[in-house]
């Protein structure tokens, strides 16, 4: 994943979004992890056709105040389908190494 600031999107917050989402609890949890990186994430990584389909989903508060399994499936399918795997970012991709160095700096290492 791109950790480009111009999404964004920042070391810091993929180590503590990767963190929230294997803490999830419920749907509301998964739900909100999907708003932050449907938010975040760089531009261009997303298909211009399947982003205006992600802009027709509810908002966010009509999300968490109706979020159901069904829901949260629905919103990340669209995601996965507008998101473009095969693009090159310029900017660096962390290793798991880093990730893991980097959680041990900001004190979330387990």
């Amino acid at each position: 994943m791109s950790v480009s600031r111009k999404g964004g999107w920042s070391k810091e917050r993929s180590i503590i979004w990767r963190r929230e989402v294997e803490n999830a609890r419920g749907v509301d949890d998964i739900i909100c992890c999907l708003l932050v990186l449907e938010n975040l994430i760089h531009p261009q990584v997303v298909a211009k056709a399947n982003g205006r389909m992600i802009s027709v989903m509810p908002t966010p508060s009509v999300s968490l105040k109706g979020a159901t399994i069904g829901s949260a499936w629905l919103r990340l399918t669209m995601l996965d389908n507008a998101i473009k795997y095969d693009f090159t970012p310029k900017e660096k991709v962390l290793t798991k190494k880093e990730i893991r160095l980097l959680e041990e700096e900001m004190g979330l290492a387990r």
